[in-house]
């Protein structure tokens, strides 16, 4: 699920130009398991780019897995908010 999460997070990320930071902060986290040397760069790119559901979803994990649980949840709260705002827009651009 992060990998795929991963995906839309780093195209998003590189729009707002946060994607070296994007990509460095999924390989620590990711790749070497290493959940506190993720979070700074995590929350640069949610800085650059506050709209990135992705971003957010991956900040939130990486916080989880740092055993941040209130900062967690604030992100994850955060991602579902963009994310149900995204899909009832796209309900609304659906022809009936």
């Amino acid at each position: 699920m992060a990998l795929r999460i991963r995906a839309g997070g780093a195209q998003e990320a590189a729009k707002a130009s946060a994607g070296k930071d994007f990509e460095r902060a999924a390989h620590y986290f990711l790749e070497e398991q290493n959940p506190l040397n993720a979070i700074p760069g995590f929350a640069k790119v949610v800085k650059r780019c506050p709209g990135c559901i992705q971003c957010r979803m991956l900040l939130g994990l990486t916080l989880l897995n740092a055993g941040s649980w209130n900062s967690a949840t604030r992100e994850l709260t955060e991602a579902a908010k963009l994310a149900l705002a995204a899909g009832s827009a796209a309900v609304k651009a659906t022809p009936w």
